[in-house]
């Protein structure tokens, strides 16, 4: 092959120019498909095939069998690993729950991931991994794009040099067990996608940290109870345009009054803000209804005060919405647009709201009558007490035991006995003698 493409590249004497350059273009390609052929035949290096196989031993001891159709020489083959198809080198490896449960906890070796010189992608998560061997050489991936832990046990803090992997779109360490405080992030300037939700995290994390990762679009800092948010200060600028936003079951703005962070204003992309059980106080901001694009708005279980501003009604991509469990008042927004398709849930734990498609009005002198009879409030008010049976039922019962009364304390009481028939038989006595003058006189 070698020899035809040596004619092409050089010509023979006497050939024109024109066919001496289509001679030469087609010698080009013919190397370029020759190369890329010969790579592709050559298979995964040797010494990146080694470490898959150390790294199977690995997630396997002490007598696993995960990964069994790992064989053969071309590890570029095997299931869960993909190469690049002209250099041949691994750059992407999935292990998603790979470690049998009854193994129990894994301590993977970074200093086997760190020989993927060209790894892309890499997701362990689900797979039991209680800490890492030499956690430092995990920074080694410069080119790495995604790394996935999400749903393990990894203990202590994260490492430092996760700052710096530049190359860093999408970083998953949720549901773990990281404690301390996020290592600076700056240097992150790819990352896209951020989830650190479901850990153990405390301290002080100010937005601020976040302020020139410009290409942030998910941010999830979610079920960490422990850990203070503020995004009101120190003062800084958001240089992205988030569309997910999680921060609930966290302590969100406690040293600047627990306002709603005021910097979402600025979000116009955002499709999905989850602000619930975050210790919010304060008004609902006006400033929600610019979020033309927000799907899903949850504010619920806070304190916020005051009432649902009514321009809400404008955004009309909304499916999910509450603010159940607040300290709101007032008339709820009108129900036209997307607002027609939310129920009584989502005002729930609200005492001072009113207005459909809640059963308290808003004028308080005419009891909401929906059609068809009382409203269940009236019902649990309406007690047997109100029943006039009831009533004079109790009446006779009164008496009878009044009367009964009575007569034990004159039977029990011999002094009481013999007073109560003296006064019977004087009032008896004077009324015989006032019937017996009447006679005489008129005679």
């Amino acid at each position: 092959m070698l020899f035809h493409f040596y004619f092409l590249l050089f010509p023979f004497e006497g050939m024109d120019l024109l066919n001496s350059r289509r001679a030469w273009a087609l010698g080009i390609v013919g190397l370029a498909v020759c190369f890329e052929f010969c790579c592709w035949c050559e298979g995964c290096l040797d010494e990146e095939r080694e470490a898959l196989l150390q790294i199977k031993h690995d997630i396997n001891y002490p007598n696993g069998s995960s990964l069994s159709d790992w064989k053969g020489d071309d590890c570029c083959q095997w299931p869960r690993v993909s190469c690049n198809n002209h250099t041949s080198r691994v750059n992407e490896i999935d292990l998603y729950e790979v470690r049998e449960e009854d193994l129990g906890t894994w301590y993977p070796n970074a200093t086997l991931f760190a020989q993927f010189k060209e790894l892309f992608y890499l997701y362990l998560s689900g797979n039991q991994i209680d800490g890492w061997r030499m956690p430092e050489d995990i920074c080694e991936l410069r080119r790495l794009k995604a790394l996935g832990l999400y749903r393990n046990n990894i203990k202590g803090r994260i490492h430092p040099c996760i700052g710096n992997m530049r190359s860093l779109e999408v970083l998953d360490l949720g549901y773990n067990r990281f404690e301390g405080s996020i290592p600076p992030l700056d240097n992150l300037t790819s990352l896209s996608w951020f989830y650190f939700d479901g850990n153990d995290l405390d301290g002080v994390l100010t937005f601020s940290t976040f302020a020139n990762l410009s290409k942030l679009t998910l941010l999830n800092l979610s079920n960490n109870p422990q850990l203070q948010v503020e995004t009101e200060s120190p003062t800084w600028i958001p240089s992205f345009q988030l569309k997910y936003l999680y921060l609930s079951n966290c302590q969100l703005n406690q040293h600047s009054g627990g306002a709603i962070p005021s910097f979402l204003a600025t979000q116009y992309k955002l499709e999905t803000i989850d602000l619930s059980n975050s210790k919010l106080f304060g008004p609902f901001p006006e400033s929600f209804k610019y979020l033309e694009q927000i799907e899903s708005l949850d504010l619920s279980y806070n304190k916020l005060t005051g009432v649902i501003p009514p321009q809400i009604t404008q955004l009309t991509t909304l499916g999910t919405f509450s603010v159940a469990f607040n300290n709101l008042s007032g008339a709820l927004p009108d129900l036209k647009n997307q607002f027609i398709t939310f129920n009584e849930s989502s005002y729930a734990g609200n005492p001072s709201l009113c207005g459909e498609p809640l059963k308290r009005r808003c004028s308080a002198d005419i009891p909401f009558q929906p059609k068809g009879g009382r409203t269940e409030e009236e019902k649990e008010e309406s007690r047997i007490i109100d029943n006039p049976v009831f009533f004079y039922s109790c009446v006779a019962m009164a008496h009878a035991l009044g009367f009964w009364i009575f007569i034990g304390l004159l039977v029990f009481n011999k002094g009481w006995r013999f007073n109560f028939f003296r006064t019977v038989d004087r009032y008896i006595y004077i009324g015989m003698c006032d019937q017996n003058l009447s006679t005489t006189w008129m005679i």
